[in-house]
């Protein structure tokens, strides 16, 4: 019967010690993905395995909804997979943008704390870090230089962004008018 146990005992601490290493193997690739992100990649690493220690990540399944339409402000980085962006009427749904591992969303509706106005999926299996407005009092308390770091590299990818959305809405009205300006 002590046999029976102790072998017990063995295979429980084999999986134990198996699961601590697919952790810390976990655990390391999200820190090298998160030092690749557009956020963090000014940030000093061991800053980095700090914060990544301090916030939450989460997995999603493909097809599964992030985030919807007046949702809690919350900021995600993709460590893994894809998303969409999109906005939903009762026929038509809109993509403004694809996103893939290393990017940022829900930026705006967190700074401003105010609910999405759009909604996210997964477009693959998705693994994201979980950004709050507590994540950032936190940062400025213990680490204001890297929260400058990454509320430059924030900044950069905003402009670009609103920068892409300009140029889109200048050309939708240009073609607007040279189609109105051709005959039938």
């Amino acid at each position: 019967m002590e046999k029976n146990s102790e072998e017990k005992k063995q295979i429980l601490l084999k999986k134990i010690n198996e699961e601590r290493e697919i952790d810390v193997l976990t655990k390391y690739n999200d820190l090298e993905k998160l030092q690749r992100s557009i956020l963090f990649s000014a940030v000093n690493p061991d800053i980095i395995k700090e914060i990544i220690n301090e916030m939450v990540i989460e997995n999603f399944k493909e097809g599964s909804s992030i985030s919807k339409e007046k949702d809690n402000s919350r900021m995600y980085i993709i460590l893994e997979g894809s998303v969409k962006i999109f906005c939903k009427s009762d026929e038509h749904e809109v993509v403004f943008a694809k996103l893939s591992e290393g990017e940022f969303f829900g930026e705006i509706g967190m700074i401003m704390n105010k609910p999405s106005l759009m909604s996210i999926s997964a477009l693959t299996d998705c693994r994201v870090l979980i950004i709050t407005m507590e994540d950032l009092i936190y940062l400025k308390k213990y680490y204001p230089d890297s929260l400058v770091e990454i509320y430059e590299a924030m900044m950069k990818t905003m402009c670009r962004r609103l920068d892409i959305t300009d140029k889109r809405l200048v050309l939708k009205e240009v073609f607007k008018n040279v189609n109105k300006k051709q005959p039938n």
